[in-house]
């Protein structure tokens, strides 16, 4: 099988082309600073774009982007598991499953009260809502069911319950950080 070749004199130019980008390229003055020449072969470069005049160019901010966090919460008998114990104050997204065999629900409770001292209601069955900062809620979860809850929080102290009648008595609390 006969294979065709490209002709010595298109090849060596080729072979020549590259060494001189090459060259030009790695050449640079005592400063270190590359050759200015090397700047405008590469300019010349018919692959290079630059964005339109119109286009929108994204301009560095002195602004922080927001935060935003997941956590994963599991709730099942009798314990509140979230993912991780600390997030940094923002947008934070909890992603709730009740994985046990009851229902349950998530309240996000801001206190700077241990996790087992929140104020009980007349009943003495489950956390007094209306003693406590209650900055978030979940429906109850049957068994199986999920839900998102996204909240806005600052920096402080957090306690994460179970608020069905009984549960948060029987252990389900966490403590809960934001930095």
């Amino acid at each position: 099988m006969k294979t065709k070749r490209m002709p010595f004199g298109a090849a060596g130019a080729l072979l020549a082309l590259i060494a001189l980008l090459l060259l030009v390229v790695a050449c640079g003055d005592d400063n270190g600073d590359a050759d200015p020449t090397a700047t405008e072969v590469l300019a010349e470069d018919p692959t290079a774009t630059e964005p339109a005049a119109d286009e929108p160019v994204d301009e560095p901010t002195d602004e922080p982007a927001s935060a935003e966090t997941s956590v994963d919460v599991s709730l099942s008998e009798f314990m509140v598991e979230p993912s991780v114990d600390s997030v940094p104050a923002g947008t934070v997204t909890f992603n709730v499953s009740s994985d046990g065999a009851i229902f349950h629900n998530l309240k996000v409770v801001a206190t700077d009260l241990a996790p087992d001292a929140l104020p009980l209601d007349d009943t003495g069955f489950a956390v007094d809502e209306e003693q406590v900062t209650v900055v978030g809620s979940t429906a109850d979860l049957e068994a199986g069911e999920a839900e998102e809850l996204t909240v806005e929080l600052e920096a402080g102290s957090y306690v994460l319950i179970c608020n069905v009648p009984t549960h948060y008595d029987v252990g389900m609390t966490v403590a809960f950080t934001v930095e």
